[in-house]
């Protein structure tokens, strides 16, 4: 473990020296089982597939070596507090199952911990330059009927809350 956390600040540091923020996240918890056979197994008592937060937390030299660097611009995110508490860990939180396997997320749960990221991913991030972004695609003759490629993108990426796209078609 020291070995890989010496190679870890290394690593950070040169990115940090870079001047690029940087945001580690400590690995997760685990579960002790599959959680979905294990909830299958159990669907009376759920908390038979919860376990001990000492045996699910395992070390993770990359958020030690973070941490020791003491930077501004390199942050630890660490999300065990969303997994567990009192030293219990969790397979199923608010109704939702919390791993597909025995370390993976569902997808579902995943989400739920947008909002607890965001406050550290945007105090590590710049502040934007500018109040949005503003696209203008404009189509003439056969190309029109692209036009709709605007619509397409600006939904699968969005857009900023000051920003927008607009399409002029001819």
């Amino acid at each position: 473990v020291a070995a890989a956390t010496q190679g870890y600040l290394d690593t950070l540091g040169a990115w940090a020296e870079a001047g690029d923020p940087v945001l580690v996240l400590r690995d997760t918890p685990y579960g002790e089982v599959v959680t979905p056979d294990c909830i299958g197994e159990h669907l009376t008592d759920l908390d038979a597939c919860d376990g001990p937060q000492e045996r699910r937390e395992v070390p993770d030299p990359m958020a030690d070596a973070a941490r020791a660097m003491d930077r501004d611009t390199v942050r630890v995110a660490d999300l065990t507090s969303s997994f567990c508490a009192e030293g219990q860990c969790y397979s199923t939180i608010g109704g939702l199952i919390v791993y597909s396997d025995r370390s993976h997320m569902t997808t579902a749960f995943a989400k739920t911990l947008a909002p607890v990221l965001e406050p550290t991913i945007t105090g590590l991030l710049p502040a934007p330059r500018c109040d949005g972004i503003f696209a203008l695609w404009y189509g003439k003759g056969p190309g029109v009927d692209r036009c709709v490629d605007v619509f397409k993108h600006a939904n699968h990426a969005g857009t900023a809350r000051a920003g927008g796209v607009l399409v002029v078609a001819g």
